[in-house]
C-alpha cells in the first residue's frame, strides 16, 4: 500500500511541476506568499497556527 501511495504522490508531484512551469511560461512568477493572492483573489484565506486543529473542525461529521 505504501508503494502504491508513494507512486501516487509522484504523478500528482509531476502534474503541479508541470502546472507550474507553464504558469511561468504565461509570465507568472510562482509564490507561496499568499498576501498577493489574496489582493486578486473573490476567495477568502485564513491563517491558522494550528491546521490540524482547523482542518478536523471543518472535517464533515457523520
Amino acid at each position: 500500500m505504501a508503494a502504491e501511495f508513494l507512486e501516487h504522490a509522484q504523478e500528482e508531484r509531476q502534474h503541479a511541476d508541470r502546472l507550474a512551469t507553464r504558469i511561468v511560461r504565461l509570465g507568472a512568477s510562482r509564490t507561496s506568499i499568499p498576501t498577493p493572492l489574496t489582493s486578486r483573489s473573490h476567495a477568502g484565506y485564513e491563517e491558522h497556527a494550528d491546521d490540524l486543529r482547523v482542518f478536523l473542525e471543518r472535517l464533515p461529521t457523520q
